[in-house]
């Protein structure tokens, strides 16, 4: 499970570190930030980190009520490496463009 919540502050770091670099550039008069594309960049690069964070919670989750008969975290914990961190480099694509 770390390898999930490696990607979260990995990509966590990128997207601050990106916003607070835009938004100190100014194009045309305006700042980076302002753009509409970039915005719908930003924006969709925050709502794919909120959703890795609360997948990887609700796995966390899974795992501490994890009992004989119920044993979902089996099943969670291996997709949520794969998807977070698959979604950790769409993030990071997000904020290269």
């Amino acid at each position: 499970m770390q390898l999930a919540w490696a990607s979260i502050g990995i990509a966590e770091h990128a997207f601050t570190e990106a916003i607070q670099h835009a938004h100190g550039r100014v194009l045309y008069g305006t700042r980076v930030t302002d753009f509409p594309h970039v915005r719908r960049l930003l924006a969709d690069a925050y709502v794919r980190l909120l959703a890795m964070k609360l997948y990887s919670a609700r796995c966390s989750d899974y795992e501490r009520a994890a009992s004989a008969d119920d044993r979902r975290f089996l099943l969670y914990n291996p997709i949520a490496k794969m998807k977070v961190t698959s979604e950790g480099e769409r993030v990071i694509d997000l904020l290269w463009k």
